[in-house]
C-alpha cells in the first residue's frame, strides 16, 4: 500500500491528519526525507500501521513502556534495529518482535527506502485473551510478549513462508473489508506466533557490532564524496586502514550488498537524481558538467529556483 500525500500537509514538524475514527495519517519531516505512516486501531490496545519511508532516519515519537511490544514486517528496503550494543538489519520478508527501547527513538534506514508493517500491542489495554473475539483463538498478548521479548528484548526470524503468507495479504486489502480483514489477520498472526518456537531466533546469527556499522557508514560517506572517481576495494582498504574482508563484511551487513554493487547503486541513484532534476527544469537551458561537484552545484541551483517559483 502506497500512502497518499494530502495537500493540506505542511513542511514543518510532524502533522496529524485525522481521516476517520479508526485511521490517522502521520507524516514526518526532518530534513532527511519523508516518512509516512498510516495507522489503524484494530482492537483495543492493538494497532496496525503501514510505513512508507524515503529517508535515512526518522525520530519516532512513540511510547516506551514495559507493557508494549511491536511486531515488524519488512516488505521492501532495509531497517536497522538494535539489541544492547549489537545491531541487526531487517530485509524483505523478515519478522522482528521487540519492546521499544526508549521514547523518541531514532530509526535508521540504510537504503533510504523502506516499506513495511508494524503492529503495536499495549498489553495493559489489549484483551487478556483473544478468545473473546474467536472462541478457539486462546492467545494472550501478554504471554506472547514474555515468550519473544525476554532477554534479549528482540526476536528476529528471516523470511519464512508462513509469515510471508500472513503479511503479504495485508498489503492489498480492499477498502470495503479493511476493518474486519485486519482483525482476522491479526488473530491469525497471533495464533501462528503462539506455536512458534522462540528458540528459532536468528538474531545472534545476524548481529553486528557498532564498529562494523560505523565502518560501513564511513564507506558510504566516502563514496558519496567521490562519485566522479573510480573507487576500488583496495583504495577503500588503504583509506580506512582496514582489511578488504572487514570492509566487505561491514558493507554487506549494513547495506545488504557487495561493495561494488553498493558503489554502483549509489552512482546510479545520483545520476538518476540529476536527470530527474533536469527534466523538472521545464525547458531551462542548463548544462551539467561531467564532474560530480559541478553537477551537484547545478542541481542545487535548479532546485532552489524551483522552490522560489513554487513559493511565489
Amino acid at each position: 500500500m502506497n500512502l497518499r500525500k494530502p495537500e493540506e500537509m505542511q513542511r514543518d514538524n510532524t502533522v496529524y491528519c485525522e481521516n476517520d475514527t479508526d485511521c490517522r495519517l502521520l507524516r514526518y519531516f526532518n530534513g532527511d526525507g519523508d516518512v509516512l505512516s498510516l495507522h489503524y486501531q484494530v482492537f483495543p490496545g492493538i494497532s496496525l500501521q503501514y510505513n512508507d519511508v524515503h529517508a535515512g532516519s526518522c525520530t519516532i515519537n512513540a511510547e516506551s513502556d514495559n507493557d508494549i511490544f511491536e511486531i515488524h514486517h519488512c516488505r521492501e528496503g532495509r531497517m536497522e534495529g538494535s539489541s544492547g550494543e549489537a545491531f541487526y538489519y531487517m530485509e524483505p520478508g523478515d519478522l522482528a518482535i521487540c519492546r521499544p527501547e526508549k521514547r523518541n527513538r531514532c530509526r535508521h534506514f540504510p537504503l533510504r527506502h523502506y516499506h513495511g508493517i508494524t503492529i503495536t500491542v499495549d498489553v495493559k489495554e489489549a484483551p487478556l485473551c483473544l478468545s473473546c473475539f474467536l472462541d478457539d483463538v486462546r492467545v494472550q498478548p501478554g504471554l506472547l510478549m514474555e515468550k519473544f521479548c525476554t532477554a534479549p528484548n528482540v526476536f528476529v526470524a528471516h523470511s519464512k513462508p508462513a509469515v510471508e503468507h500472513i503479511f503479504s495479504e495485508l498489503y492489498s486489502v480492499p477498502e470495503q473489508i479493511r476493518k474486519g480483514y485486519f482483525k482476522v489477520k491479526i488473530l491469525e498472526l497471533f495464533l501462528f506466533l503462539s506455536c512458534m518456537d522462540p528458540h528459532a531466533d536468528e538474531l545472534s546469527q545476524h548481529s553486528y557490532s557498532n564498529s562494523q556499522r560505523q565502518l560501513a557508514m564511513e564507506v558510504s560517506r566516502y563514496v558519496a564524496e567521490h562519485m566522479d572517481s573510480k573507487i576500488t576495494l583496495d583504495r577503500l582498504a588503504d583509506h580506512f586502514h582496514a582489511s578488504a574482508t572487514q570492509i566487505k563484511c561491514s558493507v554487506k551487513s549494513v547495506y545488504g550488498k557487495s561493495v561494488y554493487s553498493f558503489i554502483r547503486t549509489q552512482k546510479m541513484s545520483s545520476a538518476t537524481m540529476v536527470r530527474c532534476a533536469l527534466r523538472e527544469a521545464r525547458g531551462d537551458h542548463v548544462k551539467v558538467a561531467r564532474s560530480h561537484t559541478s553537477s551537484m552545484a547545478a542541481l542545487k541551483g535548479i532546485l532552489e529556483r524551483h522552490i522560489v517559483q513554487e513559493e511565489a
